[in-house]
């Protein structure tokens, strides 16, 4: 029998199912380009860096709310910011937790271009779900 949490109903259980599946795909994704872009940490590559975090926030925003009204049952600027957050909390830990590791163990240490694909992900992913989910309502 299936353990019931007092205070969850069906719709909340929905929505975080949801979001864990979302949060799961920007989570590989921010995974693979983390170590896909470590060759353009530093000098004049790191100017890639932008274009790819600026890319890689498009998707992951886009892809967090996409269909979202329609499936979370939400709308206006709470939806907004959950999903904002989604997008946001698995970039940003993943983000401290390898660059931790790596840190400690291979000696990567955050430089300009590593923030620069952080933030302009973090950015674009904002401006996108947020847009998504404008043209949605």
């Amino acid at each position: 029998m299936p353990v019931q949490l007092p205070g969850v109903t069906p719709e909340l259980k929905r929505l975080g199912l949801l979001l864990l599946r979302r949060m799961a795909f920007v989570a590989i994704s921010w995974t693979i380009i983390y170590f896909a872009m470590q060759w353009a940490a530093t000098g004049p590559a790191m100017l890639v860096n932008l274009l790819v975090g600026s890319l890689a926030g498009v998707v992951i925003g886009w892809q967090m709310s996409d269909n979202a009204v329609g499936e979370i049952g939400l709308t206006g600027l709470l939806l907004t910011i959950v999903l904002v957050l989604a997008c946001w909390i698995p970039m940003w830990g993943l983000q401290s937790l390898w660059a931790s590791l790596m840190s400690h163990f291979a000696g990567w240490k955050m430089t300009f271009g590593r923030w620069m694909l952080l933030s302009s992900a973090t950015i674009f992913s904002m401006a996108t779900a947020a847009w998504r989910l404008s043209v949605d309502d």
